[in-house]
């Protein structure tokens, strides 16, 4: 698949790699973008406990840019691997190419641990301090959705109310506070609570989408996806 990488990408980009698991080298790195040509694009090898990462020519990669538009993922066979002072590899046309919105913001599918910390009544600006422990539906940027039991025919949400959230995704933990934006009633008693993520830092929210792209890329690996 033909990409113009004069126009997508630019020298010291940073750019995130994923090596698919059972390759030497594999797991996910942060880099940055050595040279670009109208042929191949030059990538600063990635280095990790102080070692540069053992890729090899032949070698699967998913590079992974992030704009203010969209998300793009790419998928590379390396072509070749230069052993400088600062080591470098190459790749030509990537043999896949996703564009994803950012308006619609990356899913995953996976139960992160959440907590809900405690709501904030709009209409008397109570606070209602009790903790309660969830495991997520699906996470992404924008919002995330998880289980929760209707006691005595109520429901433990509000959709009139603001929660502050927090939520463990690959070992970092991320506070936020949210809104619903949806209550689903399920079988057993049970609902589907939809929330919409607000007042959370733009550094905190790009590290959760990166964070989705590595379970993502674990859950492929291991069939579950």
């Amino acid at each position: 698949m033909k990409v113009d990488f004069v126009k997508t990408f630019s020298v010291s980009e940073k750019v995130e790699i994923y090596v698919l698991s059972g390759q030497v080298g594999a797991g996910n790195y942060r880099t940055l973008v050595a040279d670009v040509t109208p042929e191949y694009l030059e990538i600063e090898t990635p280095v990790t406990s102080g070692h540069f990462v053992p890729l090899k020519p032949g070698s699967t990669i998913l590079l992974v840019q992030i704009k203010l538009d969209a998300i793009y993922t790419y998928q590379f066979k390396i072509d070749a691997v230069n052993k400088s002072n600062i080591e470098s590899f190459i790749v030509k046309e990537p043999e896949k190419v996703k564009r994803i919105q950012r308006r619609s913001f990356f899913r995953v599918e996976y139960p992160f641990k959440m907590e809900i910390m405690s709501a904030v009544k709009k209409v008397n600006k109570n606070i209602n301090r009790k903790r309660e422990e969830y495991l997520t539906h699906d996470l992404s940027g924008g919002g995330l959705s998880f289980y929760s039991y209707i006691k005595d025919n109520h429901s433990l949400f509000r959709m009139e109310d603001d929660y502050f959230v927090k939520i463990y995704v690959n070992d970092k933990t991320y506070y936020f506070k949210a809104n619903i934006v949806r209550q689903q009633a399920l079988e057993n008693k049970r609902e589907l609570i939809a929330i919409k993520i607000n007042d959370i830092n733009k550094k905190s929210r790009e590290q959760i989408i990166r964070s989705l792209f590595i379970k993502q890329n674990e859950l492929l690996q291991k069939g579950i996806l």
